[in-house]
């Protein structure tokens, strides 16, 4: 299937989703609650659309059971109305006015279940499990050739490798339609590749559940303020531990070589990926393909060689790795792209 008609059949799905799954109510109050307060609380949470709302009197802890099933959940919320008129339930409290605080909990616990009304959002405002779902499956190798096709093939590819649905900003496609991808990316995982191949078109993927959504990579411009899925992580513990061939020591000597042939021809005796940061090299000018390298006969480590035949071409190389923690070089400019 082609990369657009995947992205399109996701978000069709996405718009079709239902409202949300229903949500049973049973509230327990403490002794010295005003004998009013049940009722307002009964018409609040009805006019909310709870359903199968009961309050009785009795001692308990709050909680919320997912009746249902993880696809389909159908959710037993338990909630404790204090004798100040405080309704208590898992990650919040309300009170008689709150009803639109209580409307932003109910649509959160319809759209992320437990996790999402009882734990704080971490990156990209989702919730620890969610990240670990688009970790996991970005987590994939991209297991085909990179090399020379063309941006919206490779994307299409890995997109198809994913569980986890698209959903495709307008002129997205066209804008990946002008790109090739020029290196090798085949053993790289499939976040730190797709993020690799939509950056020289100017988009970013970052994933994201909409309110009243499902979870989906969203593929589009870069917003200001917004989170992104980097290309590459920088890796834990020292370099020597994460590619202990940089620091190999050899003897070398490099005459008029353009400094993109050194860096490829280094890469391959290290057995690492490289990849090029082409937004920065555009910004600045910096085209290693013409830039000649120069080395004079000297013995020293893979890292120096590296570092002194791309500083010629006003380059510098990053250590990274993917996310099934892979290491790879990722070479940008001396100069600060913003």
């Amino acid at each position: 299937m082609r990369f657009a008609a995947l992205l399109l059949a996701s978000f069709a799905a996405q718009q079709a989703l239902a409202a949300g799954p229903p949500v049973d109510f049973e509230i327990l109050t403490d002794p010295g609650l005003p004998v009013t307060a049940s009722q307002e609380w009964y018409q609040a949470l009805t006019k909310l659309g709870v359903t199968g709302l009961r309050i009785r009197s009795g001692g308990g802890e709050p909680g919320i059971d997912n009746r249902g099933t993880a696809e389909k959940p159908s959710y037993k919320v338990t909630g404790v109305l204090t004798a100040d008129n405080t309704l208590h339930v898992p990650g919040g409290k309300f009170g008689p006015r709150d009803s639109g605080k209580l409307r932003k909990w109910l649509d959160k616990l319809g759209d992320r279940g437990a996790e999402g009304v009882t734990q704080r959002p971490v990156a990209f405002g989702l919730t620890p499990s969610e990240l670990q779902r688009v970790s996991e499956d970005l987590m994939q190798p991209v297991g085909s050739s990179t090399r020379g096709r063309g941006a919206l093939a490779v994307a299409g590819a890995i997109a198809q490798r994913l569980q986890i649905p698209f959903v495709l900003e307008d002129g997205a496609k066209r804008a990946l339609a002008d790109v090739k991808v020029v290196e090798e990316m085949k053993e790289l995982s499939c976040g730190t590749a797709l993020a690799a191949v939509l950056r020289p078109a100017g988009l970013v993927l970052v994933p994201e559940h909409p309110r009243g959504g499902e979870l989906t990579y969203y593929v589009g411009r870069p917003r200001p303020g917004r989170e992104v899925w980097p290309v590459g992580w920088k890796p834990e513990g020292r370099a020597a531990d994460r590619l202990p061939a940089l620091f190999d020591m050899l003897n070398v000597e490099i005459r008029e070589t353009p400094v993109a042939d050194a860096a490829v021809a280094i890469s391959g005796r290290l057995e690492v990926p490289i990849l090029y940061d082409y937004n920065a090299m555009a910004l600045h000018g910096v085209d290693p393909t013409t830039t000649e390298a120069e080395v004079p006969a000297k013995r020293m480590s893979y890292s120096r060689v590296l570092a002194r035949v791309l500083h010629q071409a006003g380059l510098e190389y990053q250590l990274r790795v993917d996310e099934a923690d892979k290491p790879f070089l990722w070479i940008t400019t001396l100069k600060p792209a913003p």
